[in-house]
Order: C-alpha cells, then sequence, then structure tokens
C-alpha cells in the first residue's frame, strides 16, 4: 500500500476535480518488464484479487496498473484487447463471460466485491474525464465498491452528482447513461464505446 505514486498517476490526481483523489489510499502494482503482456497480467492478477479481498478491512480506495504506450498502445482501439485480457484474468469465474450484447444489469466482480474501472489515456485529450497528461503511460484504474461507501457520505447521489456537476462545467463531462462494460472504456467523442468484451486472448501477446 502506498501513497508513493507513479508520476502520471499523481498528475492525473493533482489534475482530477473529484475532492476525494489526493486523500485515496491506492496500491500501485509492479510495473510490465520485458514479458509478454498476458503474462505479466497473469503474474499481477493474484495480487491485485487480494487487494480488492481485503479493501473494505484496511481502506484501500484505488488498484493501480501502469502500462507503457510503446507496448500497449493509446487509443480505445488499441486498448480494448488490453482490458479485456487483464479483466479476464482478474474477474470472478461470474464475471468471466461477456456476451456479445452487454447486459444492463452486468457488474465486474473480483474477490467476491463488485468493482469499478477506469482507463486512463493521453489518447483521450485534455478535456476528457479520462485523460492523462503522462503521454507515455496508459492506466488501468480499479475502485472496489467499498470505497465509494467509505468515502462518500450516506447520501452518495447527491455528491456524485456534484462531481459530476463539476466536471461538465469545466468541459469535461462524460457519459453516465451507458451500461457499465462501456464505461470502463469510453470513447473519445461521440462515436460508440471500443467493444473490449469481444475480444480473444489470441489479440493480446505482445
Amino acid at each position: 500500500m502506498s501513497q508513493q505514486h507513479p508520476p502520471g498517476f499523481e498528475e492525473i490526481i493533482e489534475s482530477t476535480l473529484c475532492p476525494y483523489a489526493q486523500k485515496a489510499l491506492v496500491h500501485v502494482l509492479p510495473f510490465l518488464g520485458d514479458e509478454p503482456v498476458d503474462a505479466y497480467f497473469r503474474r499481477i492478477a493474484p495480487e491485485i484479487r487480494r487487494c480488492v479481498g481485503r479493501a473494505e478491512a484496511d481502506g484501500t480506495d484505488a488498484v493501480v496498473t501502469e502500462l507503457p504506450v510503446e507496448r500497449v498502445g493509446s487509443t480505445p482501439e488499441q486498448l480494448a484487447p488490453v482490458l479485456w485480457a487483464w479483466i479476464k484474468e482478474i474477474a470472478d469465474e461470474n464475471s468471466t463471460y461477456l456476451p456479445r450484447t452487454v447486459h444492463t444489469r452486468w457488474r465486474l466482480t473480483v474477490a467476491g466485491s463488485d468493482v469499478f474501472v477506469a482507463v486512463f489515456t493521453p489518447d483521450f485529450g485534455p478535456r476528457h474525464a479520462r485523460y492523462t497528461p503522462d503521454t507515455g503511460k496508459v492506466y488501468i484504474v480499479l475502485q472496489p465498491d467499498s470505497s465509494f461507501h467509505h468515502r462518500l457520505p450516506d447520501d452518495s447521489s447527491r455528491v456524485r452528482r456534484s462531481i459530476r456537476r463539476r466536471f461538465a462545467r469545466a468541459g469535461r463531462e462524460y457519459d453516465t447513461t451507458r451500461h457499465e462494460a462501456e464505461r470502463f472504456l469510453p470513447p473519445r467523442g461521440d462515436e460508440e464505446p471500443a467493444a473490449w468484451w469481444e475480444y480473444s486472448s489470441k489479440e493480446v501477446c505482445r
């Protein structure tokens, strides 16, 4: 557990409009070495599951995976199969099957807990809610549901609406009407989200 974040992720925290981000307790995962990306995901998956499993007890707000753009790309289309491979390794058995049509009620569960995932990439640009100014890195951020309950007051829906208004006023509005899976890796603009759930393991061996 660390408050020492990768420099690029620190920039995300400092520039975000979410008032809770700078207080977040973040677990930063070991970085990707020379191994294939899919092998790296298999290596870090047990640690991710351990972090989520004890998140409520130790107050973990987020688990961060840092990936180099030169290895995984930076566009949503390039990152879609990468996200699929990462989720495939960490998901509980009841989450791993994702049909071609996303179910409205689908949630990603890890170690028995619902989690939310947000991909940050420089390709989104500074007006996007998921932009990172670190042009050499992409960040996959996993947030356990316990973090929302821990950080937000009882009237969490009011606070969430307030935070979303902050982003909207800053021109960084994000769409909360889409299915959960589509919000993990949102589009850059008005196009459709990259359908990461439609990929297979053959497409992530870099």
